[in-house]
């Protein structure tokens, strides 16, 4: 890499992938300068768009001395093998939520990258919602007191995408579960804002016969500080995407609501019923989200050059896989609880 320009090689190009594009192409001093997906269509829809080369093998990227950094949008299962990979070829990485499907290919992943001195970051968006670092603010602040419960809700509806991929990934084991999928943003955000979870267990259904993961979930739990959370997850609700917060305290509440106008409202106490709306979060349903990722692909570009650890602390995204692990094990365990620092049955 020379000082004037990052070379960036971008590998997966579902849905999600043009925020990431939108991320890279706003970034000053950065190249796209070859895409690769395994669907040719795909390649030469983004190739045509941004007149680079497009290739259907990922290792062809990665022996490209001339690519600085890749980012990883793909299948959460192939998350670690590919990422792998890519450091061993000397390259930046940049990777999509979920880190990893296991802790353990987490920890590898972290090593690999400090024993080779290179930036790995993982695309959590969420450390970059508007709504979530205005939350941060009020939290540090002490303006709520001190935290008693915190609930969380990620509404979605994907059946869709199911139906449009009959034979895809994202039907497959570690596929677009709702634990799996959203879960990561949930728990990341409590690890984020709230610090170490204790314990949890989770409950999920199936409501589409045909797919063999669960459509919905509930993961709820203790904080380390003793404070309670709850997270609701579903991948089959008749509502708008969004994501809501809400995070109870002794001396006020925060509410946050993407789909509501304003998003993020600050009440104090019951006898203040309309509460007091958040002015430097501005209701964006159809854009928040977008704007998030691209931030997170930016924060990459920034590390790499900087030579700094990107945003989301690897910490906090490493932990956020073991405890979507210690979730299903709940849920394998009918729910019972499941001590976060004990041993799995997977360990």
């Amino acid at each position: 890499m020379n000082d004037s320009s990052l070379r960036v090689g971008v590998i997966g190009l579902g849905r999600i992938s043009a925020a990431h594009l939108g991320g890279f192409r706003a970034a000053d001093g950065v190249e796209i300068v070859v895409v690769c997906d395994t669907d040719p269509r795909k390649v030469e829809a983004v190739q045509m768009q941004l007149g680079v080369p497009g290739l259907t093998d990922y290792r062809s990227v990665l022996n490209d001395d001339t690519v600085d950094g890749v980012a990883l949008l793909l299948p959460h299962q192939l998350h670690y093998a590919v990422a792998r990979e890519a450091l061993d070829a000397g390259k930046h990485v940049y990777v999509e939520k979920p880190f990893t499907v296991h802790r353990h290919e987490a920890d590898e992943l972290i090593r690999s990258a400090e024993e080779r001195s290179l930036t790995l970051a993982v695309a959590e968006n969420t450390r970059f919602v508007d709504a979530y670092i205005a939350a941060e603010r009020v939290v540090r602040s002490g303006e709520l007191g001190e935290i008693r419960a915190v609930r969380g809700f990620i509404p979605d509806q994907i059946l869709d995408e199911w139906a449009d991929e009959p034979d895809g990934w994202k039907r497959q084991p570690f596929g677009a579960a709702a634990i799996m999928d959203c879960a990561p943003h949930m728990l990341y955000l409590l690890l984020w804002l709230f610090g170490e979870v204790e314990s949890l267990q989770a409950i999920a259904l199936r409501y589409v016969p045909d797919v063999e993961l669960e459509n919905h979930g509930v993961i709820a739990g203790r904080l380390a500080s003793g404070a309670l959370f709850d997270v609701t997850l579903s991948s089959v609700t008749e509502y708008p995407r969004g994501e809501r917060v809400e995070i109870y305290g002794s001396a006020a509440t925060l509410v946050i609501d993407q789909v509501l106008d304003p998003p993020v409202i600050l009440y104090q106490g019951d006898t203040d019923p309309k509460g007091t709306p958040l002015k430097e979060v501005a209701y964006d349903l159809q854009g928040w989200k977008r704007r998030s990722i691209e931030a997170a692909a930016q924060d990459f570009i920034v590390a790499v050059r900087t030579r700094k650890p990107a945003a989301v602390d690897l910490a906090h995204a490493r932990t956020t896989v073991h405890l979507v692990e210690c979730a299903y094990e709940s849920v394998a365990r009918g729910g019972l609880r499941v001590d976060v620092s004990a041993p799995l049955t997977s360990d």
